[in-house]
This record gives C-alpha cells, sequence and structure tokens, in this order.
C-alpha cells in the first residue's frame, strides 16, 4: 500500500518504534516482544561467560535483562500467550546462566530471587 504525497510515494511499513516500542499494523507487539528477547539474550550470553562472579552476575542481570523485559510493560497486558511464554523463558534462561555462574543446583530459588 503506498500513499502519493506530492509526486513522492510514501509505503506502510510493518512495524514502527515509538519510545522504543515496537507497534504492528495489527497491534499484536509480535515485533516488540522479538525484539526485547533478541536485545535480552545478547545480554545473556555475554554476561554468561563470567566464571565466578555470581554477585555481580546477578545485579547484571537485573539492569540489562530485565530491564529490555519491563520496559513498556503496561502495553503487554493482554498479550498472547505465547509472546508471554517467550518473555517467562527469558526469565528462566537468566536463572540458568544465575545457577551456572553461582554453581547451584536449585533453580527455583534463583528464580524467586530474579523476581
Amino acid at each position: 500500500m503506498a500513499i502519493n504525497i506530492g509526486g513522492i510515494e510514501i509505503h506502510a511499513l510493518n512495524s514502527v518504534r515509538n519510545l522504543g516500542a515496537y507497534f504492528d499494523k495489527h497491534i499484536t507487539m509480535k515485533q516488540h516482544v522479538k525484539s526485547k528477547c533478541r536485545a535480552a539474550y545478547a545480554q545473556l550470553y555475554n554476561i554468561g561467560k563470567m566464571k565466578t562472579y555470581h554477585h555481580s552476575a546477578e545485579k547484571l542481570i537485573h539492569a540489562l535483562v530485565h530491564s529490555h523485559i519491563d520496559y513498556c510493560y503496561a502495553l503487554l497486558i493482554g498479550l498472547h500467550k505465547y509472546l508471554i511464554r517467550k518473555l517467562q523463558m527469558v526469565q528462566n534462561t537468566a536463572a540458568r546462566v544465575l545457577c551456572r555462574i553461582g554453581k547451584n543446583d536449585h533453580i527455583t530459588s534463583t528464580l524467586k530471587s530474579l523476581h
């Protein structure tokens, strides 16, 4: 779909970003969740390279990973379950990374400490 204004064609986009939140033409927030999960997993990959600093890793996870997940959280109300599951998988991966760094076998207690 294109609009002609002053001899210039303007084409419609599938998604746009406003203040860091992505909106698609159906307002499903699928692009937003995808981009935020991608950024959070990239941060988790870098944090996972740390070997011994458990307390620092926990602070980094709160600062870098949860900030991606929690940004524009109010827009995610009423989101489809499969998109919420993607966000939950990021949190579960963060707990696994923290368990591996801290050499802790109890992921349930780690999940509780992250929330």
